[in-house]
């Protein structure tokens, strides 16, 4: 949505005000007819509009579970493959692509990946756990391995973010044979991205010297979107 919006304004306009008026929408090519359940759903701690526009498109998707409420959290999960499914059904864009590893997080050099597709004027979604960047739900007040990042309850990612300036390591230039050393893993990590509910957002908002090291625990990989 925060792609819709800032590339195709009055396409998200016309999206949302449709799903207030009529209870479903054209999203591009992409019809969005969200569940009965989800029309008379509510979250209180969302705005109505991030709601209608949000909660429609999820729930459309969904087969068996409806997102009715803030707590619908299983019915709200989106993995990259649905992601990319949207980017491309809506017809809006020229093409989207995602690389993700749930299971044991990602690398280095997926990492740099991404910001390669940043740098050739694609949009990218990083998908990571949410506690890196800032307090959130699961988080408990111990040190990931005593290094000075948050630990949570689950490893898991739980959150999408995109990329809003190219990823920053250090201050020296590297080449992908350089992405597995000490000395790479242990730069300053710094870029800009969205983050829904917070806006926009440093990579190191929340660990002021974060590190790539520290940093890839939390990274599980991207969706990128060629405009």
């Amino acid at each position: 949505m925060y792609c819709l919006a800032k590339h195709h304004k009055e396409v998200y306009k016309h999206y949302v005000v449709e799903l207030l008026l009529h209870g479903e929408a054209k999203l591009g090519k992409l019809h969005v007819k969200p569940s009965q359940a989800c029309r008379n759903g509510s979250a209180s701690e969302t705005h109505p509009v991030d709601w209608v526009a949000l909660a429609s498109l999820r729930d459309s998707s969904n087969g068996l579970l409806s997102l009715s409420s803030g707590d619908s959290n299983m019915a709200g999960i989106t993995a990259a493959g649905q992601m990319v499914e949207w980017f491309k059904s809506c017809g809006l864009f020229s093409g989207a692509d995602s690389k993700v590893n749930y299971v044991f997080g990602s690398s280095a050099k997926t990492l740099m990946e991404a910001n390669q597709h940043y740098g050739s004027n694609s949009l990218v979604c990083l998908l990571v756990r949410a506690a890196i960047l800032g307090s959130s739900a699961g988080t408990v007040p111990l040190d990931k391995l005593k290094k000075g990042t948050p630990k949570t309850l689950l490893g898991t990612p739980d959150h999408w973010i995109v990329l809003g300036s190219p990823i920053r390591v250090g201050r020296d230039s590297w080449t992908p044979a350089t992405y597995g050393s000490e000395k790479f893993l242990d730069a300053p990590l710094k870029f800009e991205c969205y983050t829904w509910g917070n806006g926009n957002r440093r990579s190191n908002s929340r660990v002021t010297n974060l590190t790539v090291r520290q940093f890839l625990p939390y990274f599980y990989g991207y969706v990128h979107v060629s405009l």
